[in-house]
């Protein structure tokens, strides 16, 4: 019972360890791509 109870924790623990990971992955993803963008857009005003 008690070693149920704490697979089930550890299970819980590791699986919002992953999405936090991968939820921080994307966000970064998002803000380079934005950055990216931006950076077009301000050399083709340039030119």
């Amino acid at each position: 019972m008690i070693f149920s109870i704490f697979m089930t924790i550890l299970m819980a623990v590791w699986l919002f360890t992953g999405l936090y990971a991968a939820f921080m992955t994307i966000r970064d993803d998002i803000r380079s791509e934005k950055e990216r963008k931006q950076k077009m857009v301000n050399t083709n005003d340039n030119n």
